[in-house]
């Protein structure tokens, strides 16, 4: 059964971009270059930006009451986060197997590395945002 739906726009409120008709498509969004890090074996890390997706994935898969551990999910994280070892891929894990098997390939060195970029990075926005306020 068809619905009649009637549809008001209002002048005042533009559409969001790519929704008017009338004006150009929006540039796409470029993905910021993935970093490359140094773990204390020598291997270059390729880190990729996980989505909010993929973070939610990653809550799920891990499952309670294990989600609820930060650190734990910190390590998640980390692992799910590097995208190739001295140029190998490592897929996004989406078992606890597959999790395992990334955590296993990266060892200590590469977690460590990992999650020491994340801190340093996390720092760095902090003083960012610090300035910000300040200003």
């Amino acid at each position: 059964m068809a619905e009649n739906v009637k549809l008001t726009l209002h002048p005042e409120r533009p559409l969001p971009p790519g929704m008017n008709p009338a004006s150009p498509e929006p540039a796409p969004l470029s993905a910021p270059a993935p970093a490359q890090i140094v773990d204390s074996l020598g291997r270059t890390l390729s880190l990729r930006e996980i989505e909010v997706l993929e973070e939610q994935d990653l809550i799920g898969m891990v499952g309670d009451p294990m989600c609820l551990n930060r650190v734990y999910m910190a390590r998640v994280f980390a692992v799910a986060a590097v995208a190739a070892i001295d140029g190998d891929p490592l897929a996004l894990p989406l078992t606890q197997a597959e999790l395992r098997v990334c955590l296993k390939r990266l060892r200590r060195a590469g977690l460590e590395a990992v999650m020491t970029h994340h801190n340093d990075e996390r720092e760095k926005r902090e003083r960012e945002r610090v300035a910000l306020a300040k200003k």
